[in-house]
């Protein structure tokens, strides 16, 4: 009898158990299939199993009853969903479309924004299933591979804008049979951030050119300036630029001339400005080429010394030795400091700036110099350099170039680099130790820039500014055409990979 009662109790726990573990399928319909806006819905709860009934209808209003109905006020689509336990764990969610009598323009966005894809939809109330046909209308700002000089016959498609902080107006025209419909919706347009170029021109404006997923901004004047003005690089919110109140060569100024050369902060958020370096003194001792890397701007001047200035210097005054060079301010080396003096180096050679790539040092000459020198902080001489003082290991690459800027690729390990003009003012690229340099591009200007992040490199020709993709193969052989970004030219560019 006993074992006869365990067996009885073990059989309903079972089935217990086994209706509990039942899965719970939610589901439900609705009734008319194409509702309007304003007509009542009916829902219907198709769901097998539930204790609990949670109508979310998509537009802000809430039901818990097990089967309700529901009016829209407005057409569009709308999610619908039904929870039916409290836990939330079984849970449904269909589209519904909601018609008006009329063609309605539905954007499936709450907010439109700058080089952002959005989609617009025709609704259209066809019960009778008559012939339609639609023709979108959109202004020259609008974006989309299937809007043809300002239209489209599209049902539903996606686009973006490339202007901000504008209201457009979209229009939609159609036939349903032989009855013909217009309508329109206007949209505003908001600033979205994004990464940009920051760039100088001969005029001593700086601009700005956002690059979004979709596309390229229009250039944007930000400042006007009457001093001579490039860009050294972007430092958290701080882009540093370097002004010159000389704009002709310095080597072709009188000895006895005087000019003012500044290192400046902009900070990007708040638009202040604050000085970091003023300098005094004859043009060739300004500032020609400048680079930030781990904290520093290292600079040179036009011919035979290098510099290394912290980025938290501020309102600094440049002090200048000419007795003893190395006695300068913010001094790190010079022609005559290096073991290349007179086997290679030489004093007054053009320069083509300074970078540094794992503890090592490379500065570019050009002129009567030529060629990527190379040196570490131990080859830097305590006084001038003897004939018998070795040349460093690191040793000179790019012999017979002459390099009036470059920029280096840490990632794929490249040099880019461009030549004077007359060497054709050619962008070249090699291999981190000067092999397989290959030509790029002629007639280029001074402005050239690596970005890893997006793998492009920008650089600025006769038509404007270019991007095309980093070299990643050591034969460097290139794969695609260069892509035109503006028809402005520009003296200067840097990328801040900071969204803005």
């Amino acid at each position: 009898m006993r074992k006869s009662f365990i067996i009885t109790t073990l059989a309903i726990l079972a089935t217990l158990i086994i209706g509990c573990q039942q899965s719970i399928n939610p589901s439900f319909s609705y009734t008319p299939e194409e509702p309007r806006a304003g007509q009542s819905i009916s829902f219907v709860n198709l769901t097998n199993e539930g204790e609990y009934w949670g109508w979310d209808f998509g537009d802000g209003t809430y039901s818990s009853y097990k089967n309700p109905s529901k009016v829209y006020k407005k057409p569009g689509r709308y999610t619908v969903t039904l929870c039916v336990d409290s836990n939330k764990h079984y849970v449904t969610s269909q589209d519904i479309t909601v018609y008006d009598t009329l063609p309605y323009i539905h954007i499936e966005t709450d907010s439109v924004v700058y080089y952002e894809d959005f989609t617009v939809r025709a609704l259209i109330y066809n019960p009778y299933n008559k012939k339609v046909t639609c023709d979108w209308g959109f202004s020259s700002h609008a974006v989309s591979e299937k809007i043809v000089d300002g239209h489209s016959a599209e049902t539903q498609l996606s686009l973006h804008y490339n202007h901000f902080n504008t209201t457009e107006t979209i229009t939609l025209d159609v036939m349903i049979g032989d009855s013909a419909y217009h309508v329109e919706r206007t949209v505003y347009v908001h600033d979205a951030k994004g990464r940009a170029l920051y760039m100088t021109d001969q005029d001593g404006a700086l601009w700005r050119q956002r690059l979004y997923e979709n596309g390229i901004e229009t250039p944007v004047k930000l400042s006007e300036s009457a001093q001579k003005l490039f860009p050294v690089g972007v430092n958290g919110d701080i882009l540093y630029l370097v002004t010159s109140d000389i704009q002709e060569d310095p080597t072709q100024v009188a000895e006895d001339v005087v000019g003012t050369c500044q290192l400046l902060g902009y900070d990007l958020t708040t638009q202040q400005q604050h000085t970091l370096l003023t300098i005094q003194q004859h043009p060739r001792l300004h500032i020609s080429r400048a680079s930030l890397h781990g904290g520093s701007i290292y600079w040179s001047n036009y011919d035979d010394y290098v510099f290394r200035l912290p980025i938290s210097t501020t309102n600094a005054s440049f002090v200048w030795d000419s007795a003893n060079p190395a006695n300068s301010s913010f001094f790190l080396a010079g022609v005559d400091y290096l073991g290349y003096y007179d086997k290679g180096l030489a004093k007054g050679q053009a320069t083509g700036g300074i970078a540094v790539y794992a503890d090592t040092y490379f500065w570019a000459k050009y002129g009567s110099g030529t060629g990527l020198y190379r040196f570490t902080q131990d080859d830097i001489l305590p006084a001038p350099a003897t004939a018998n003082t070795p040349v460093p290991e690191s040793g000179r690459i790019l012999d017979n170039v002459a390099i009036k800027l470059f920029r280096m690729d840490a990632i794929q390990r490249k040099i880019y680099y461009l030549t004077p003009a007359g060497n054709g003012n050619e962008l070249w690229v090699s291999n981190m130790d000067g092999r397989n340099a290959t030509k790029i591009a002629a007639g280029c200007a001074d402005a050239l820039w690596v970005d890893n992040a997006t793998n492009r490199l920008y650089f600025v020709d006769a038509e404007g500014i270019k991007a095309i993709r980093l070299l990643a193969t050591q034969s460097n052989i290139l794969t695609e055409e260069a892509e035109k970004m503006a028809d402005i030219q520009v003296t200067g560019l840097v990328l801040d990979n900071q969204k803005r």
